[in-house]
């Protein structure tokens, strides 16, 4: 943000420097920046990589070193007249500009893996009731994905002892839509999975469910990033799709 101590409105210039500990320049990169501020108020200004207000030098070089010190200078001011032909530049000592800046660095991969796993515990005392009478569950899930990469849902049916069962099919993944920007926009990807019995009381057996979310990205962009405003929700339901087989002795 860039307050204006003048009331006509100002164009003004900034020079962005990357220091060392010795005050030298790092990487030879100098940010060069030219703003357009209101007069006499606060101008706030959101600078990133591909930002218009960036006339030279790059960000992303500026910050490829970590330097230890950033220094800001306005190099050049000019007020504006109501007459758009007239222009008065001011000295580098004839103004009082106040700059308020915070610096985010996210975080960018060219090859970024991303790794969740969870567990859903304690379905054998949920389900004791109805694991004999049904075939198969159906499990809805929706995926809200912040990142931008295309991940893969799976999920692997357990028993007490956490070892997968056999008998149980299930899809082997399940592909879930990638965060169209990496600016926090929510993608929300909605599935099903059915878990079916191929073998004869396979589903009493059924205690865990081990879900994993994987993401790579292999598709040749190397601009992605990540930020603490990204994020993955999973929504998870269970339903009996065919409804549980009872015998009338059983009641």
């Amino acid at each position: 943000s860039v307050q204006n101590p003048i009331e006509a409105p100002i164009s003004t210039k900034f020079r962005i420097s990357p220091l060392n500990e010795n005050g030298d320049v790092v990487n030879d990169n100098v940010v060069s920046l030219a703003l357009k501020i209101a007069g006499g108020q606060k101008s706030d200004f959101t600078i990133t990589k591909n930002s218009p207000e960036i006339t030279s030098g790059s960000l992303t070089a500026l910050l490829h070193t970590i330097p230890d010190k950033i220094d800001i200078e306005v190099t050049e001011v000019e007020v504006e007249s109501e007459n758009d032909d007239q222009a008065i530049s001011l000295g580098k000592n004839d103004y009082n500009i106040n700059i308020d800046y915070d610096i985010n660095v996210p975080l960018e991969f060219e090859n970024l893996r991303i790794f969740y796993n969870d567990t859903i515990e304690d379905l054998s005392s949920d389900l004791a009731d109805i694991t004999d009478k049904v075939k198969h569950l159906e499990i809805s899930a929706v995926v809200d994905n912040a990142i931008p990469v295309d991940l893969t849902l799976s999920v692997e049916p357990r028993n007490e002892a956490g070892e997968i069962i056999s008998g149980i099919t299930l899809p082997e993944s399940v592909k879930i839509e990638a965060a169209p920007n990496g600016n926090g926009t929510i993608q929300s990807t909605a599935v099903k999975i059915t878990i079916k019995e191929e073998r004869d009381k396979a589903l009493q057996e059924l205690d865990k469910l081990s879900i994993k979310i994987e993401g790579v990205n292999s598709d040749g962009n190397n601009d992605v990033t990540l930020r603490p405003d990204q994020f993955i929700v999973v929504r998870m339901s269970a339903k009996l799709p065919d409804g549980a087989q009872m015998d009338l002795d059983d009641l």
